[in-house]
């Protein structure tokens, strides 16, 4: 959305390829799933393959946060269109490695494997790994979601600043938790002043019981404690904690990629770039658009200014 005339896409209508290939997509995400739908609306023989149970990737652990029920549209209307392709093969539980990939003799490759989040601190203040005890109990996003027991009391650190945190904690609020949530902002989820939520987001976690700690900057972490850095005038501090959760910034799950050949693969959405879902469609709508094309012919356009007659002939050009 929003791209249409710039990329002089039309919205509804996407043009036939010039040849037929046989795509094979790795992973079954927002990315994927939109690849493989795009790729198959063009006419190419697309295989699908998820090493999950389910098809979603991200989006089936997101949409299960308190108020994000509504994500799951992104899966569920990719699916069903899926599911209405003669050219489209769907295969679950299917977790391929490079072996089985050139088995595959797929004219080509498409990764979509997505992402990590990461344990060693990196985020958006936190630009070097952090110097980390060995036997800090520390846990991320992905433990949460893959079912791993949370003690009663929790720290949650967010050098993140999107949903991820604030959604989180209101998670573990609903389970009882006491959740500590600490970030070198001014704000809980402060990106999501960008979405107007910010002002509900804050009523609703304060006023279930969540403490803050604004405008810290982790500077080590320990085993059972770590310390900070006030962000304005740099007073160290320490924390001491039962439970770490660092929300900090996400990996690229790239390693089945960095083991195929560069011309018989390429990367989408959280695999080439950790960002937001709608990036992570677009990644993979993009490549659908553009596989097989004239590179000459994709090149974005861009409105300029037209200069009348009148205007040059009175000198009012600069």
């Amino acid at each position: 959305m929003g791209e249409e005339w710039r990329r002089n896409w039309h919205p509804e209508i996407i043009p036939p390829a010039t040849s037929k290939d046989n795509v094979l997509v790795v992973g079954a995400g927002p990315a994927g799933l939109e690849a493989a739908l795009a790729l198959s609306r063009r006419g190419h023989q697309v295989t699908l393959a998820e090493a999950g149970a389910e098809l979603g990737g991200r989006i089936v652990a997101e949409a299960g946060l308190p108020g994000l029920q509504n994500w799951i549209r992104v899966r569920d209307y990719r699916a069903y269109m899926l599911s209405q392709m003669d050219n489209v093969e769907i295969y679950l539980e299917s977790e391929l490695d490079a072996a089985a990939v050139a088995e595959f003799g797929a004219d080509q490759t498409v990764i979509a494997t997505g992402s990590h989040w990461r344990r060693d601190g990196l985020g958006h203040n936190q630009r070097l790994p952090l110097e980390i005890d060995i036997g800090a109990t520390i846990l991320t996003p992905d433990d949460v979601f893959n079912g791993t027991e949370i003690p009663a009391e929790v720290l949650i650190y967010d050098d993140d600043h999107y949903f991820m945190a604030g959604a989180l904690a209101e998670r573990l609020l609903l389970a009882g938790h006491r959740v500590i949530y600490m970030t070198p902002a001014e704000s809980i989820s402060s990106w999501s002043v960008m979405t107007n939520e910010h002002e509900f987001i804050q009523q609703r976690l304060l006023s279930m019981g969540l403490e803050s700690r604004f405008a810290q900057r982790l500077v080590r972490i320990g085993n059972g404690s770590l310390t900070t850095r006030n962000a304005y005038n740099a007073d160290e501090s320490g924390h001491d904690f039962n439970c770490l959760l660092l929300v900090t910034s996400r990996e690229p799950n790239d390693s089945l990629f960095q083991q195929l050949p560069a011309a018989s693969a390429k990367r989408i959405g959280d695999c080439l770039v950790p960002s937001s879902i709608a990036d992570a469609v677009y990644s993979g709508h993009k490549f659908a658009r553009e596989y097989g094309e004239d590179p000459l012919h994709l090149v974005p356009r861009r409105e300029r200014a037209v200069l009348h007659t009148t205007e040059i002939q009175s000198g009012r050009t600069q």
